[in-house]
C-alpha cells in the first residue's frame, strides 16, 4: 500500500532517526501497525520502503556532492596549470 500524503508527512516531520526508533515498537511483519505518529498508524512495510527511499536519496546526494567536489577539484588544477604556463612563457 502506497503511503498517503499525511502519513509521508508525518514520517518527514518525524526524521528518519525517530521512524527507526518507533519501528523498535511494531510487531514482526510487514502488515504490523506503527503506533505514535500525527496521521494515525502507519504499516511497518510501507515504513520500510519509505526508508529505503531515504537512504537511496541521501546516497544519491552525496554521490552527488563527490562529483561536484571532483569537478571543482579538476577545473582548480587546470586553472592553477594555466597560470603556471602563462608563468613560464612569459
Amino acid at each position: 500500500m502506497a503511503l498517503t500524503r499525511d502519513a509521508h508527512t508525518a514520517l518527514e516531520a518525524a526524521g528518519t532517526a525517530n521512524v527507526r526508533d518507533k519501528l523498535r515498537y511494531a510487531g514482526p511483519g510487514r502488515g504490523a501497525a506503527v503506533p505514535g505518529f500525527a496521521s494515525g498508524d502507519i504499516t511497518r512495510g510501507d515504513i520500510e520502503d519509505w526508508l529505503t527511499d531515504k537512504e537511496r536519496e541521501e546516497k544519491n546526494e552525496l554521490r552527488r556532492r563527490a562529483n561536484l567536489g571532483i569537478a571543482i577539484s579538476l577545473l582548480s588544477m587546470a586553472v592553477g596549470l594555466a597560470g603556471l604556463l602563462v608563468a613560464l612563457l612569459k
